[in-house]
C-alpha cells in the first residue's frame, strides 16, 4: 500500500531532526526479517543492514534486521 502523503518519510526526518536536535552521531533501528518493504524504505532514506538479532518470548521468536546509519 502506497500512502500518497508521504507520512512515512515525513516521521523519519523529524526523528532525524530531532536526533541532531539532541547531539546524537548514530541512529539504529530493528525491522522485522519478514518486512521487506520496511527494509526497503529505510534504505532509501540511507539506513544500512548491519546484523540480525533474535527476539524471544515465551510464546514466539523473531528475527530481527538492525539497520543503521550516522545522524
Amino acid at each position: 500500500m502506497k500512502c500518497a502523503q508521504h507520512y512515512g518519510k515525513l516521521m523519519f526526518e523529524n526523528a532525524l531532526q530531532l536526533a541532531r536536535a539532541r547531539g546524537m552521531k548514530y541512529l539504529w533501528l530493528e525491522v522485522l526479517e519478514q518486512n521487506a518493504g520496511g527494509r526497503r524504505f529505510y534504505e532509501k532514506q540511507g539506513m544500512r543492514y548491519i546484523r540480525d538479532t533474535i527476539f524471544s518470548t515465551p510464546s514466539q521468536q523473531s528475527r530481527l534486521n538492525i539497520m543503521g546509519m550516522p545522524v
